[in-house]
């Protein structure tokens, strides 16, 4: 039964968020991308010896940039539902950016899928928190 729940969920978040997995990325946000990928290196350097994560920090600092990459072109290619609230689609964006990312550190990193997920999540939460704070205090 478990595991049949997994495509499920997955279909209904997609459906939900529509992939859009930087949230909103609109062609305006764009210029934002570095910074976000900025942070989520700096956090992937602070946290490697933590996790345990034997990786050079060249190449994982590699790996967090085409993960990022990709992730953001995913938010281009198919636009979230905007008329949704603003709470679902933040964490519905969370939630899909993290599987996304998690899949490319479990291939670029060769590490467990769970530590490639915990690791996602980590660095999203820091980029989305930025993300987050930005909104609320109206500089993005």
């Amino acid at each position: 039964m478990k595991k049949h729940l997994l495509p499920i969920v997955l279909l209904l978040l997609i459906h939900i968020a529509r992939a859009d997995v930087i949230f909103p990325l609109t062609f305006v946000f764009i210029p934002y991308i570095p910074i976000i990928i900025l942070l989520e290196v700096l956090a992937f350097l602070a946290l490697r010896e933590r996790l345990g994560l034997e990786i050079q920090a060249g190449r994982g600092i590699l790996v967090v940039a085409i993960a990022n990459i990709i992730s953001s072109a995913a938010g281009l290619v198919v636009p979230g539902p905007y008329k949704s609230a603003i709470e679902i689609w933040f964490l519905s964006a969370y939630a899909l950016s993290t599987l996304i990312e998690g899949v490319i550190y479990r291939v670029g990193m060769g590490k467990s899928a769970v530590k490639s997920v915990l690791l996602s999540a980590i660095l999203n939460a820091v980029s989305y928190a930025a993300v987050l704070v930005a909104i609320i205090t109206k500089m993005l």
